[in-house]
């Protein structure tokens, strides 16, 4: 019953949205890809173990439980990973993260599409990578009894809200979640308070520091600095998983830093591949040259030195955040904002700088900024400043980079934890 209640929400809610969709999907690869896998018909394991099914919502926490995955199939041979995303770059991430094993798009979340989906995956268990409780997936889920967890949990006030209203009138797709394993204490009590009980929840602390590499091989290194035309003495900005808007400041700053640092490098890493050719577009109307990191390997050219680069390719950005100079990490310099995963570079010892709206990596921003790990700016001028300062000051960088680092080092051990946990889950 609940089941058909939600089915019928979702069908009024695609019928408000398929004009929209439809005018969308055949200029946008991301709106039509897998479009078959969404309906349900994901790929029909073979394995003749259990499978466990693996949700990551998008490219950004593909990489989050690298290392649990390895735990996984090292320690528990009979259990078969298979992963599912949202997104298309989740997916392609996905694909490049785990070549050997079944890689699809999340169903839609209307009863006969999760229903098909786990005819075909038949899974014993089911982990949720931060966030993703979708009401249908967990009600069939408990009515197979297939226990769900969830693993580097968050949840933001709002959402905390939302599905405490969910869970009332759907306890069924709350029980169907046997643990939560969060990422911080405030996570832990929002799951809580969402109506999780207290006994299921677990802080263990963050997957995503796990993952982080704190260096990168410098035969990848070098071959970037070839291919991108950068000398051992240049300076890099690189701005990482930025939004609209974000480059242009960028480019503006880094056309100013040239009249004093005419070797200075700019590398654009947008959050979005598929924005790529707006943000060339826009940035050639300002009569700058630009290209794009796809552009490179095909044609086995070399970038300009006065020429800024754009990645178009999924899986680049810790190599090129390892060229920088100086960091700026997107989604945060404008409203809305909600920041993007400062850590990355603070991993690798690098100074960061972000805008002041990163409310969703409140626990992150926490630490770093007890350690004096990181600089927050509210406007153009401001990051301007901070990236001349990078460059310029030298101690100063390199101090606060030592930093940052030490803040992820430091925080390592939630695999142990999650794993610990998950022994008795398998």
């Amino acid at each position: 019953m609940a089941s058909h209640v939600l089915d019928s929400l979702y069908f009024c809610a695609g019928t408000l949205l398929l004009p929209r969709l439809v005018l969308k999907m055949p200029f946008s690869r991301r709106h039509r890809a897998g479009l078959k896998q969404r309906m349900g018909y994901v790929p029909e394991s073979a394995h003749t173990g259990k499978n466990i099914w693996i949700h990551c919502a998008s490219v950004g926490e593909a990489s989050i439980p690298r290392r649990l995955v390895q735990h996984i199939t090292r320690e528990y041979p009979h259990l078969q990973p298979v992963f599912s995303s949202c997104t298309d770059t989740g997916v392609e991430r996905l694909q490049k993260l785990y070549p050997e094993n079944a890689v699809f798009f999340l169903p839609f979340d209307l009863s006969p599409c999760i229903k098909r989906a786990l005819e075909r995956i038949k899974p014993s268990a089911l982990l949720l990578v931060e966030q993703e409780l979708w009401p249908n997936l967990l009600l069939e889920c408990y009515e197979k009894n297939i226990p769900v967890a969830v693993v580097n949990g968050r949840m933001n006030e709002v959402s905390s809200r939302l599905n405490r209203a969910i869970f009332r009138l759907l306890p069924k797709a709350q029980n169907a979640v046997k643990m939560c394993c969060t990422r911080s204490q405030k996570d832990a009590e929002r799951f809580i308070y969402s109506g999780f009980d207290r006994e299921k929840v677990y802080n263990t602390g963050s997957l995503k520091y796990e993952a982080l590499k704190t260096s990168i091989e410098e035969k990848t290194l070098r071959s970037l600095r070839e291919q991108f035309q950068i000398d051992p003495d240049d300076e890099v900005i690189v701005g990482g998983s930025t939004h609209e808007g974000e480059e242009l400041v960028l480019a503006d700053i880094w056309t100013k830093l040239r009249e004093c640092h005419p070797s200075v490098h700019l590398i654009l890493a947008p959050r979005h591949i598929e924005r790529a050719g707006h943000i060339v577009a826009a940035l050639r109307k300002k009569g700058l040259k630009i290209v794009l990191k796809t552009e490179l390997d095909r044609d086995n050219v070399k970038a300009g030195k006065d020429s800024i680069v754009v990645i178009d390719t999924i899986g680049r950005l810790t190599d090129c955040y390892a060229l920088a100079t100086a960091v700026f990490v997107g989604r945060s310099l404008f409203p809305p904002g909600g920041g993007q995963n400062m850590m990355e570079p603070a991993a690798l010892g690098k100074p960061v700088a972000v805008g002041e709206y990163t409310k969703n990596f409140k626990p992150e921003m926490r630490q770093l900024t007890a350690l004096k790990a990181v600089e927050t700016v509210e406007s153009e001028k401001e990051l301007e400043k901070t990236i001349q300062s990078f460059i310029e000051n030298k101690p100063f960088s390199a101090l606060l980079g030592k930093r940052a680092q030490k803040a992820v080092v430091s925080n390592k051990g939630a695999t142990k934890k999650t794993v610990e946990l998950l022994n008795d889950f398998f």
